[in-house]
């Protein structure tokens, strides 16, 4: 939360959690951050039940596009 001449101004960020598991074992539990940019494309995609894979292809690749 930050503060600014009086006002408070709520900082909004998003994250999308995930967990990676095979034959019961997990294997990772982490998370990825969602530009505001691409938060509809996600959650559009969550909705749908994409695979988590597909999700952290298209959140990684957001850093590619930048270079």
């Amino acid at each position: 939360m930050l503060k600014k001449i009086g006002k408070v101004i709520l900082e909004v960020t998003t994250y999308y959690h995930y967990e990676l598991w095979e034959k019961g074992d997990r294997l990772v539990k982490s998370c990825e951050y969602i530009p505001k940019g691409m938060r509809s494309q996600i959650q559009k995609m969550n909705d749908e039940k994409a695979l988590v894979e597909d999700i952290l292809k298209v959140l990684r690749n957001r850093s590619k596009r930048k270079k």
